[in-house]
């Protein structure tokens, strides 16, 4: 039996035969490995620059995961805000940086920049094509989307963990010494990072005096400025100290206190103010809401219907998120594209400045200089960021498919955004290919050809701004002028604004001469040095409402923000950091002043805007030519949408009435009431038995009046009396100081022949 017992056993399990390593299996077996990153053999091409660009890849893609993640629980969940917060981060940085989480060289400077390019041009793209299509699908748009940049930042991340795994340092344990202060602050590092330390805490004080003033509602003149108390001014004190002493040789500390910096002077005012700071953001607002809920722009003013790039991203992001009400995204939207600005600046100034210190010099100049105002809700602020990044991209020495690829994504997302940058751009880099700077020749046709294709796809629509007059004249320089009355002068606070921002413009252009003068015999220098004039060559061709003199201005900033920051060395002597100081002292005033301090006339407030909004909401007219007319009484810009060429609500300023007498404020305020009416119903087109006019007195209009000295208070005060007691108009609607009035034809007296 004992010799049996092997006979009785069951016979083994057949084994399979190992499949061969060329095998089909095997093949798709390592694919899925490498895909979901099973094994744990990875090993970058370049370890050393892996290990450069370990933490930004870690950070970027475990972010994005994470915002994707806990967006869509809060769809699911219902959690609004949450959703918001988590969506916005994906959009503006998971979308973006997803073509690059495998990218193991790419540094951070030049990753954050091509996020910025990404983000904005999946946004823009994606959200124009179904624009035109008529196809508004922002779910399933989103989805395809995800399905692509998800799984990237998935590998992207386990890759990453498994680099900082296999790299990860051993860990000092050995315990602190009751030694001297010296050996505390050796090891907390405090002399490496006293800058930050004392940015942080300066940030921390203006966000809390920020918090502790919210929701003002006249700011008066200097507006916030004149509100948030003395603990907001030390705590920008101590960022601008910060500058000047933080270490040459790390730029993380250098990164860091600038980006601070913008959140001090460009957040609080997000925070203090419940509007934005633009009356012309509502407007932009109305185009979003209007491709949301009707799937496509009509505007009255055709030229926004054709460069509607900015309006259907927002749309199509503002689905994303959530966010039902657009005019907090216009209100925050300041902060959010001056985070991207800082990116695509530092981006730009890195390819002509030796040094990264050099380069975040450049970077505070430029935002410091930069109180024009371009940085609302508009699509202005989207093309300059673009911009930038196409300057970088164009000046970058590695020559490839990808970066002309880029380039030409960029030149595409300028041009159908903005209808002047393009050009501007464009010209930049015709100089820069003249002086020899960038390479090949044909690098400004990656964003003149886009920008001259799509003009001509829309001709009709642009055609009406184009004067072969208005080539080479003088008044194309001018800014617009508002005329005061006889015995009337403007307020102090006008010219202020003014001085400090050409202040701020021409020390920087200073202090940029003395580098072109110190590198004169350096040609990229004077490459730098005339590409600001191109703003100007192209003011001289179209003036832009006689705002173009302002875009020139704005992207002539980079340019001499990159030759002035060559003056400042990156020595370690406190000699050398005076002048700093007193630069960065002086450029701060000078925003404060320049961009603060007509924030009494600039804020929207809220009473402007339901009024408005309460006027679009009475009568309808099936016909555009039997329209709802609502005359702004006094200057300045209220809060009013663009008409629609479909809709029958129409805001009127005076001088559309094209009456010198209706413009006369030295009439009596009775007399000035019934020219105003008389030339109000002649304009509509109906006779006064069938008019449908409005007007609106707003406490805005009256500020405006005093500060430009166009009229008293109280004689623009006068005015809305009389308007309250003539017996043919009654008050639709008062809401904190704003008065609607409503024309009642039957009241009104019929003139005898």
């Amino acid at each position: 039996m004992t010799r049996l017992r092997p006979l009785l056993k069951p016979p083994p399990a057949a084994v399979p035969e190992p499949a061969p390593a060329g095998s089909r299996i095997q093949r798709i077996r390592d694919a899925l490995a490498d895909v979901l990153w099973w094994n744990s053999a990875y090993q970058p091409a370049d370890p050393e620059r892996a290990a450069e660009t370990l933490h930004g890849r870690l950070l970027l893609s475990g972010a994005s995961l994470l915002s994707f993640t806990v967006g869509v629980l809060s769809v699911a969940a219902g959690l609004t805000h949450l959703r918001i917060a988590a969506l916005l981060v994906f959009c503006l940085i998971g979308i973006g940086s997803a073509p690059w989480a495998l990218d193991t060289r790419m540094r951070l400077t030049t990753r954050m920049a091509m996020t910025t390019l990404v983000s904005f041009s999946v946004l823009t793209f994606v959200a124009t094509f179904m624009l035109s299509l008529g196809r508004w699908h922002p779910a399933l748009a989103f989805t395809l989307v995800s399905l692509i940049c998800v799984p990237l930042h998935w590998i992207g991340f386990r890759r990453a963990v498994v680099e900082r795994r296999d790299a990860r340092p051993a860990v000092d344990l050995t315990p602190l010494r009751d030694g001297t202060w010296n050996d505390v602050v050796d090891r907390l590092r405090l002399r490496e990072f006293s800058a930050l330390y004392c940015a942080v805490a300066g940030a921390v004080l203006c966000m809390y005096a920020a918090l502790r003033h919210r929701h003002i509602v006249d700011p008066g003149v200097y507006g916030y400025l004149t509100h948030v108390g003395p603990a907001w001014y030390l705590g920008l004190a101590l960022i601008v100290v910060a500058i000047v002493i933080a270490p040459r040789a790390d730029e993380r500390v250098m990164a860091a206190v600038v980006l601070l910096l913008v959140v001090a002077v460009l957040l609080t005012p997000s925070l203090v103010y419940d509007a934005p700071r633009q009356p012309s953001a509502t407007k932009h607002v109305d185009l979003v809401q209007q491709i949301r809920h009707a799937h496509h722009l009509d505007a009255l003013v055709l030229v926004y219907n054709g460069w509607a790039g900015m309006f259907a991203a927002m749309a199509w992001l503002c689905d994303i998120t959530g966010i039902r009400e657009p005019m907090g995204l216009a209100t925050f939207w300041p902060p959010l594209i001056g985070f991207f600005k800082v990116l695509a600046l530092r981006y730009f100034a890195g390819k002509v400045l030796p040094t990264a210190y050099q380069a975040w010099i450049a970077v505070i100049l430029g935002v410091l200089a930069d109180t024009i105002g371009a940085d609302y809700f508009s699509p202005q602020s989207v093309g300059y960021v673009i911009g930038l990044v196409a300057f970088g991209l164009a000046l970058s020495h590695r020559r490839s498919v990808q970066r002309t690829l880029l380039l030409v994504s960029a030149g595409l997302l300028i041009s159908v955004t903005h209808q002047l940058s393009p050009y501007i751009v464009g010209g930049a880099l015709v100089i820069l290919v003249v002086f020899r700077q960038i390479r090949p020749w044909w690098t400004p046709v990656t964003v003149l050809g886009p920008a001259a294709a799509w003009a001509l796809l829309h001709w009709s629509q642009v055609k009406g701004f184009i004067n072969l007059h208005d080539i080479g004249s003088s008044q194309n320089f001018h800014p617009p002028k508002t005329a005061g009355a006889v015995g009337l002068v403007r307020q102090p606070i006008v010219g202020e604004t003014v001085h400090a921002l050409m202040l701020g413009v021409g020390l920087i252009g200073l202090i940029g001469g003395l580098a072109v003068l110190r590198n004169r015999r350096t040609g990229a220098v004077w490459a730098y040095a005339c590409c600001p004039a191109v703003g100007l060559v192209v003011v001289a061709v179209n003036p832009y409402g006689n705002e173009g003199i302002f875009r020139a201005i704005l992207f002539a900033l980079p340019w001499l923000s990159v030759l002035a920051a060559r003056m400042f060395t990156s020595k370690r002597r406190l000699l050398p950091r005076i002048p700093l100081l007193a630069v960065m002292a002086t450029m701060t005033a000078t925003f404060l002043v320049a961009a603060f301090g007509l924030d009494d006339i600039n804020v929207v407030r809220w009473s402007d805007l339901n009024t408005l909004r309460y006027f679009q909401t009475v009568g309808y007219s099936n016909s555009p030519a039997n329209a709802y007319y609502v005359l702004q009484l006094g200057a300045g810009d209220l809060p009013a949408s663009i008409p629609t060429r479909t809709n029958s609500h129409r805001p009127l300023k005076i001088e559309d009435l094209q009456d010198a007498q209706a413009a006369n404020v030295d009439l009596p305020p009775a007399t000035r009431m019934r020219i105003l009416t008389s030339r109000l119903i002649t304009y509509s087109g109906e006779p006064a038995s069938q008019a449908r006019i409005y007007t609106i007195w707003s406490p805005v209009s009256s500020e405006y009046g005093y500060d430009y000295g166009v009229e008293t208070p109280a004689e623009f005060a006068e005015l809305r009396d009389a308007f309250a007691a003539a017996p043919y108009w009654s008050i639709a609607k008062d809401l904190d100081g704003t008065v609607l009035f409503k024309f009642e034809p039957a009241r009104y007296p019929v003139p005898t022949p």
